[in-house]
């Protein structure tokens, strides 16, 4: 075996970090799609408009 026991759990914690972050990022894209009216979402529109435009 090439690899050691200590690189093929680095591997494993790495997908597992990444499926996490995947799953969070589902939920809260599921989320914003049932709460649309939402004064949180409104909020962030807010700023991801005024991240984008900074000008105005």
């Amino acid at each position: 075996m090439s690899s050691s026991f200590g690189e093929i759990w680095y591997t494993i914690g790495a997908l597992v970090v990444i499926a996490v972050l995947a799953g969070m990022v589902w939920e809260m894209g599921v989320w914003w799609t049932r709460h649309p009216d939402s004064p949180a979402v409104k909020r962030l529109e807010h700023a991801w408009a005024r991240i984008r435009h900074p000008r105005h």
